[in-house]
């Protein structure tokens, strides 16, 4: 049996490895051993239907890169391994099986989202049945309450504050 991957899209911490999909290709027994290499393509890898393509997470920028459907064959090859079925029958020959990573991908895999941008909602989301890619980077910095700087800034802030008038207003 294979070793198991279970990261979402979006999860890993290290970069898409080819030698580890294709250790978890060459190492499937069985069609239902490929769910681990399976896991792995999409926790790196997303098509998408505007603009069309693939989105690919990359953990070093946390964030992911589009790449048109020409360029993503670059990275989904076409990696194949071949599986025997033995038939139920013992005077029949095994059933051959042929599982071909690029074909599973860009046409049986089914799960296609469009980009959106909001800070509010998570990486993944889905509304009305639509699925939805939040490319949202993150905030460049944590918020803070005024409480938490340092005496200087408070008083700076207060200052500009009290000149826009925003106190007054509640703004």
């Amino acid at each position: 049996m294979s070793m198991q991957y279970n990261k979402r899209f979006g999860d890993p911490e290290v970069a898409f490895g080819i030698n580890v999909l294709n250790s978890l290709i060459d190492n499937a027994e069985t069609m239902d051993d490929l769910k681990s290499a399976k896991a792995y393509v999409l926790s790196y890898f997303m098509l998408c239907a505007k603009p069309s393509g693939v989105y690919m997470w990359c953990p070093d920028r946390n964030t992911f890169d589009h790449y048109t459907m020409q360029e993503s064959t670059m990275l989904i090859r076409p990696t194949k391994n071949i599986f025997y079925i033995p038939s139920e029958n013992p005077q029949e020959p095994p059933k051959k099986q042929i599982f071909d990573l690029r074909q599973w991908f860009f046409i049986e895999n089914t799960l296609v989202c469009l980009p959106a941008c909001d800070p509010a909602l998570p990486r993944l989301y889905a509304k009305k049945g639509q699925k939805y890619l939040n490319i949202f980077p993150g905030f460049l910095h944590k918020p803070q309450s005024l409480s938490e700087f340092s005496a200087k800034v408070q008083d700076f802030s207060l200052c500009i504050l009290e000149t826009s008038g925003a106190q007054e207003t509640g703004n």
